[in-house]
């Protein structure tokens, strides 16, 4: 007997809406472990930062310096990488 092709497909539930992470209000961006809630009512151990899933939103005028402290507090090495913000090699995540 041959299962119908949506036999494994979950019901179709209310959504989770669309998650738009914090702006980033200037302190440090703190990488740590952290229970996000990832469905109503389901909850999921992630690494964030600040918290937050995605990440804070860092908003920099077009020509002005960025600057930030990061906090490391995760049991192994932090990589990060900046989209939008022109960076240094050594300041993107991808040397070491």
């Amino acid at each position: 007997m041959r299962s119908s092709p949506n036999a494994y497909a979950q019901e179709a539930r209310p959504g989770n809406s669309v998650r738009f992470p914090p702006d980033w209000t200037g302190d440090a961006l703190t990488a740590a472990p952290a229970e996000i809630e990832v469905w109503p009512g389901e909850h999921a151990s992630l690494l964030a930062i600040n918290g937050s899933v995605p990440a804070p939103t860092i908003r920099v005028r077009r020509g002005h310096r960025f600057a930030a402290r990061v906090e490391n507090r995760l049991a192994e090495d932090l990589v990060l990488h900046w989209h939008g913000i022109p960076s240094p090699a050594q300041m993107d995540g991808n040397l070491r």
